[in-house]
């Protein structure tokens, strides 16, 4: 089912905020769910109890099962979505993701941090190319999560979000599946907004986390190339000491 699932808090905390769900435009039938209710008992677990069963693609043979432990896999996720994200429980996150890639599993744990969960279920270009789009602006969504093929398309089908929606709520657009295209960094800055943080992040079933999430900069490319200039220039400088007829010295145009 699509929607917005907003949870008032972590457990502990009381928040006066009622829980509720945002149906998507194309579920139909779909039942309502509500949270627990606050007095409902918890069973007390090993922090290494199995929480999740993930399969490997198979790219190397057949795809094998791996165990992740509740306690592990709650820790890395906090410390990417809190430290490395930015998340608060006044954010509104979605990851385009399916139910059996690990960036679900990583999606449900921003609900220990008290943030809303935005859910969707459908194609990300139809019945409208600017669905997702359309999404974001109706329910606020400040993380914004996809795939490098996702932002390739909204450029083919020529979408500029910046002018056709109210994206103000949106600071972070997160991109994994595949390293993000230079030209997707330009079509992101010029067409959705310039200021986003854009991260191309990387991570793995076998992780259940995405250990390089982000950088601190809102401009991702700049930084390495930035980063880039300097190491030329330190190279430069470590080969000019070889002397003038050294050709190393020009190793880095």
């Amino acid at each position: 089912m699509g929607g917005l699932f907003e949870r008032g808090g972590p457990p502990h905390r009381e928040s006066a905020a009622p829980a509720r769900i945002a149906r998507n435009q194309s579920s139909a039938g779909g039942a309502e769910f509500s949270p627990p209710a606050a007095n409902t008992p918890r069973p007390l677990l090993p922090f290494d109890h199995p929480v999740y069963i993930m399969y490997s693609s198979g790219t190397t043979g057949l795809p094998k099962c791996m165990v992740h432990g509740a306690g592990g896999t709650l820790l890395q996720h906090a410390k990417e979505l809190v430290l490395h994200t930015d998340l608060t429980r006044d954010d509104a996150i979605f990851y385009f993701t399916t139910c059996g890639w690990m960036m679900w599993n990583w999606l449900v744990s921003s609900l220990s941090v008290g943030a809303a969960v935005v859910l969707y279920d459908g194609a990300p270009l139809a019945p409208a190319p600017a669905i997702l789009w359309d999404m974001a602006e109706r329910e606020r969504i400040t993380v914004f999560g996809t795939s490098a093929k996702y932002l390739a398309l909204c450029e083919k089908e020529g979408l500029v979000p910046r002018q056709s929606h109210d994206l103000a709520a949106l600071r972070t657009i997160l991109s994994t599946g595949s390293p993000l295209a230079a030209y997707s960094y330009d079509y992101v800055a010029r067409s959705i907004k310039p200021d986003v943080q854009l991260a191309s992040i990387s991570g793995g079933t076998d992780l259940i986390s995405c250990p390089a999430t982000r950088s601190a900069s809102p401009r991702t490319r700049l930084m390495v190339a930035n980063c880039r200039m300097r190491n030329r220039i330190a190279w430069r400088h470590r080969f000019a000491s070889c002397g003038p007829t050294s050709s190393a010295r020009w190793a880095f145009p």
